[in-house]
């Protein structure tokens, strides 16, 4: 902290979100923190942090029920070419 934080306080500027994710054995840690830096020292403050646990088996799953979702259906037929109908008159 530096002389002038010290008298006078820290000058906190705009919020900014940190994003963390860590895997352990079967789990999922998220952890998601809001921060705020000081302009003259460059202090940091956190004003909110939010940590989740989820299953890995879990997020893998939502992952492929996305991707499934982006694909096309396989029930329907692919578009072809069409033929040209008239007959050779040769």
């Amino acid at each position: 902290m530096g002389l002038r934080c010290s008298l006078l306080g820290h000058d906190y500027g705009e919020a900014f979100v940190e994003r963390d994710r860590e895997e352990r054995g079967d789990e999922v840690v998220v952890t998601e923190r809001e921060l705020k830096e000081c302009a003259r020292c460059g202090s940091e403050k956190v004003t909110s942090e939010n940590t989740e646990v989820r299953s890995l088996q879990s997020e893998r799953r939502q992952q492929a029920e996305a991707s499934t979702e982006q694909e096309p259906e396989p029930d329907q037929p692919a578009a072809e070419p069409a033929a040209d109908a008239t007959p050779d008159a040769g």
